[in-house]
């Protein structure tokens, strides 16, 4: 027989709480709350389990954001994120972040190295497969992408990567 969710009311008042990164897991004798935070490509997953705390919802969530925000304090005090996701997504057809193929491009399409300047504008720099060929526009687009995210990563290093157009996100 599978698990059954608890149907019972938590005591706690949830909407007083800041409950980003924390969920509730109410199963058959496990209860309590799961963080799970992510920042700078280190991740926390952690169980609050409700008996740990005198069997108090209350107190587990409050160890899970007291966890949580000392987390987040601890990387915001190092260097901002870079502005560029360092995985490759899984839906990512070209294998490069940032590197797409546009069909609409002339006649056999483009591949095309985007990214965000400063100002928050859109760059995108194309390369034509009828002019260089399939795998010379994909290589040109993808040292373009690379070029770009290796001078952020310069400038992250060098403490000037606090720029507005790239805090707290993610542009690819």
């Amino acid at each position: 027989m599978g698990t059954k969710a608890s149907t019972r009311k938590l005591p706690v008042d949830l909407r007083k709480y800041d409950m980003r990164n924390i969920y509730r897991h109410d199963k058959i004798r496990m209860y309590g709350w799961w963080l799970k935070v992510q920042r700078n490509g280190e991740q926390l997953s952690k169980f609050f389990a409700d008996a740990t705390y005198d069997h108090s919802p209350e107190k587990a969530l409050q160890a899970a954001i007291a966890e949580r925000d000392e987390f987040i304090r601890r990387h915001l005090e190092s260097k901002p994120p870079l502005p560029f996701r360092e995985r490759t997504l899984s839906n990512n057809m070209t294998g490069v972040n940032g590197v797409s193929f546009a069909a609409s491009e002339g006649r056999r399409g483009a591949f095309v190295a985007s990214w965000k300047l400063p100002d928050g504008r859109n760059k995108n720099k194309k390369f034509n497969i009828n002019k260089y060929g399939f795998h010379k526009a994909l290589q040109l687009a993808i040292d373009a992408r690379r070029a770009w995210e290796e001078e952020m990563r310069q400038s992250y290093l060098n403490g000037n990567g606090s720029n507005p157009a790239h805090e707290g996100a993610c542009h690819d």
